[in-house]
C-alpha cells in the first residue's frame, strides 16, 4: 500500500493538485483552496501541532501517514514534509489508502 500511496502523491502533483513546505500550506488552508493536508511521520511534533492547529480552524483533516519525509519528497519530487492537497477526491483517495497502509503494517 506505502507504494500506491507514494503513486497517488506522485500523480497529484503532476496534475497541480498539490502544495508542499508549511507556508505554502498554511496559505492553502487560509485562501481556502486546501481539502485536506498531508504530514509526513519524522516531522517535528511541534510542525505537526501547528499544521493540525491551522488545519482545525479551517474544519480541514490532518492525515499523518506511516511515511518518511525523504520517501515523500522522492515520490513528489519536491523535499517536503508537509503538503496541502487541493482536490477533495485526492485527498478522499489519499486518505483511504493512508489508511490501508496502517492497517497493513500492523
Amino acid at each position: 500500500m506505502k507504494e500506491k500511496f507514494l503513486n497517488m502523491m506522485g500523480l497529484c502533483r503532476r496534475a497541480g493538485k498539490l502544495v508542499w513546505g508549511y507556508d505554502s500550506c498554511v496559505t492553502a488552508v487560509k485562501d481556502g483552496t486546501a481539502k485536506g493536508l498531508i504530514a509526513a511521520s519524522d516531522i517535528s511534533p511541534k510542525t505537526l501541532k501547528n499544521l493540525k492547529f491551522e488545519g482545525d480552524r479551517a474544519k480541514l483533516e490532518t492525515v499523518t501517514v506511516s511515511v518518511e519525509t525523504i520517501e515523500l519528497s522522492y515520490a513528489v519530487g519536491k523535499r517536503a514534509g508537509v503538503y496541502a492537497v487541493l482536490d477533495e477526491g485526492f485527498f478522499k483517495k489519499l486518505k483511504e489508502l493512508a489508511e490501508h497502509q496502517g492497517k497493513d503494517a500492523e
